[in-house]
């Protein structure tokens, strides 16, 4: 009776060891998902927005595509000429979104460039005239306009060249990993206390167990919109970099993992003539440093 009781003893000991071998087991390969999500995307959402992948726009390769084939500008000039490929590239733009996804159009321009339009550079006037294109029949609110500044012989004086791309995004309300290296945080006019929003929060959360991890360092940059003083959106831009920061320090990242600094209205990515073109400058940049 004793020898029965000593085996079932030793077989039930080995089962329970086997049990907690496969929940840990388990339990890791989850927190490493969740982790490798934060660098840019969601697995999900960068298969959905990559503006490459001809299952998800119906436009193969549309980053190098996009050149005088289809648009046509000239050095200085923010109207395109427009080729006879262009309304067969416009139509597998637009039919190429699916639900829930957005198109984000990237207007270049050389810094040596003189701009005369109303627009902050050439490159938000390129994309809006781009944008006037494409809306009607796309719905304006799906499309986000970028500003790229491009100091390479690309963009040349001596003849037409490409200054527009399109990319698909999936774009969230308070987080937009729309661009491939930094997330961007929104925030709203005055506000620097945008991390009791749920959203960010739970983004924040995975960056802080991913860098506490692996030892990277955070950039964080705050932007403004043009209201206010060029002072005042300088400490504004400031103080929301803090506020990110100040969160993720309580989540027990190091602060000397984080860097923060301010652009103020130095920097915006979209116009500052109308209320949607501002709440896009009103962000902060939020980079993992390797």
């Amino acid at each position: 009776m004793r020898a029965f009781i000593t085996a079932l003893s030793i077989f039930l000991w080995l089962l329970l060891g086997w049990f907690l071998f496969q929940s840990n087991k388990d339990c890791c390969q989850e927190s490493d998902g969740s982790v490798t999500a934060v660098d840019s995307r969601d697995e999900a959402d960068e298969n959905a927005s990559t503006s490459n992948d001809a299952a998800g726009t119906g436009v193969d390769n549309v980053a190098a595509d996009t050149g005088p084939a289809y648009l046509a500008f000239n050095w200085g000039q923010e109207t395109p000429e427009v080729k006879e490929a262009w309304q067969s590239y416009k139509n597998q733009l637009i039919n190429g979104l699916t639900d829930g996804n957005n198109l984000e159009i990237s207007g270049l321009y050389h810094p040596d460039e003189v701009n005369n339009t109303s627009y902050e550079n050439l490159g938000l006037a390129r994309a809006n005239r781009i944008k006037d294109m494409l809306s009607p029949p796309l719905d304006g609110e799906r499309i986000q306009l970028v500003a790229k500044a491009v100091d390479d012989e690309s963009l040349s004086s001596d003849g037409p060249f490409s200054a527009v791309d399109f990319r698909t995004f999936i774009k969230r309300n308070n987080i937009d990993e729309s661009i491939p290296d930094r997330t961007i945080i929104r925030f709203q006019q005055n506000s620097t206390s945008r991390v009791a929003d749920p959203e960010v929060e739970d983004y924040l959360n995975k960056v802080a167990e991913r860098v506490k991890s692996s030892g990277e360092t955070i950039r964080l940059t705050g932007h403004t919109d043009r209201l206010g003083s060029f002072d005042e959106n300088m400490r504004l831009g400031l103080e929301r970099a803090q506020a990110i920061k100040n969160y993720l320090v309580r989540k027990g990242v190091s602060a000397s993992k984080i860097r923060t600094e301010s652009k103020g209205e130095a920097s915006p990515i979209a116009t500052n003539s109308t209320r949607e073109g501002r709440a896009q400058n009103r962000r902060t940049e939020l980079q993992i440093i390797k």
